[in-house]
């Protein structure tokens, strides 16, 4: 969690035993990351319908005691469903997490998993108990489902290179405020919002130099 300008928290001489409340003093966060809905480009690569569920459905066990697969406690839900979008935000409410912070998926205009964020959250009937935010997961999108046995991530088929440049950090930006910015619940953390990029060396490799990351930075 980060620290916010609520107010400092009381001193407790004994457990808290409530669910925190709005005025809690520490938003807790939670990144999120969006593969458990159906999305075109899944479609495509994996077959009709395919999501990670297929995963967890599909998991084997490999050594005594390894209890797989898994059976998931609602099934395997549509995140992009605003109903089940719903259930998620209560049940991190209900337990102090306050606060998604979303892996976001941009490869030069072309988009994947958002549908989960623009369809399923922010389309949920409570989506005002949760805040949002956006971490850019800014790294090649590459064949690694399954894992595939003795194959590294950098020896998987790149299907969505990553390319950064100013002009494209620009229309990031212009998107972000058209889609996500305005609104009331986008985190902020001491006034500023709050977004991330999963991959530093990605942007300072692209933009040639740590003088054009902050060039890059200031167009936005």
């Amino acid at each position: 969690g980060l620290p916010t300008q609520n107010p400092v928290c009381p001193s407790h001489t004994t457990p808290q035993t409530t669910a925190p409340t709005e005025s809690q003093c520490m938003d807790i966060a939670a990144f999120y990351f969006p593969n458990f809905h159906r999305t075109p480009l899944n479609d495509a690569w994996y077959g009709e319908g395919w999501t990670e569920w297929e995963l967890v459905k599909n998991a084997r066990p490999r050594f005594e005691g390894h209890h797989q697969p898994l059976e998931p406690a609602w099934g395997c839900f549509d995140e992009a469903d605003p109903k089940w979008a719903a259930r998620e935000i209560d049940l991190a409410a209900d337990h102090g997490v306050n606060v998604f912070i979303n892996d976001w998926y941009w490869y030069n205009g072309v988009q994947m998993l958002h549908e989960q964020l623009e369809q399923g959250f922010l389309q949920a009937p409570n989506r005002s108990r949760m805040k949002f935010a956006l971490m850019w997961a800014n790294h090649p999108w590459c064949d690694v489902f399954p894992v595939k046995p003795r194959l590294g991530i950098g020896d998987a088929n790149v299907w969505l290179p990553m390319r950064h440049t100013v002009a494209d950090l620009e229309r990031v930006a212009h998107y972000c405020i058209e889609h996500y910015f305005r609104e009331p619940n986008y985190w902020t953390v001491d006034g500023h919002l709050y977004f991330a990029f999963f991959s530093y060396h990605a942007l300072e490799k692209d933009l040639g130099s740590a003088a054009g990351v902050a060039e890059g930075l200031a167009r936005m």
